[in-house]
């Protein structure tokens, strides 16, 4: 069985557009900054020049990609980064990529730190978060993450909790 089988896709076989918001998603989740020299340096070998502007401006155009201007080494920079909006789209390609499984796992609690379970939601054949400990805030908002299968659940908790 070959990798696209598997549901992985190659990075080659992506378009230059959505590998350009693979490349600024990784520096996001790594919680760095990214600016055009920098994502124009990481990214020479994978998108020429005039597919890195073009693509930028698009993925900027549609919504993708927010900008920003942060003070880096005393000097303003414009930099990139996905927007939540389109971070859910962007992280699945960078797993599907990658080849990583979803997380099995749940992250603990913005709040309190304590560590949720999931269970059957008060609506039916759903999934809820719950906090089996405390009385959290977001025990009274459960509805709010009731998912049809764990999985789907626990990757969007994560999602907001990161």
């Amino acid at each position: 069985m070959n990798a696209e089988q598997r549901g992985y896709i190659k990075m080659s076989r992506m378009s230059s557009d959505l590998r350009i918001a693979i490349r600024i998603y990784e520096y996001n989740v790594k919680k760095e900054f990214i600016w055009f020299s920098k994502l124009k340096e990481s990214m020479k070998e994978d998108v020429p020049y005039p597919a890195l502007r073009a693509g930028l401006d698009y993925l900027h155009d549609i919504g993708i990609v927010v900008d920003s201007w942060e003070k880096i080494d005393d000097q303003w920079t414009k930099t990139y980064r996905i927007s939540e909006d389109a971070e859910g789209l962007i992280s699945s390609l960078a797993r599907a990529n990658s080849g990583k499984k979803k997380p099995s796992v749940p992250l603990p609690c913005p709040f309190c730190g304590c560590t949720v379970d999931i269970g059957p939601s008060c609506w039916g054949n759903t999934f809820a978060i719950y906090h089996p400990e405390n009385d959290c805030l977001l025990s009274d908002m459960e509805s709010s993450y009731s998912y049809d299968t764990k999985e789907e659940l626990i990757e969007v908790w994560n999602r907001r909790v990161a």
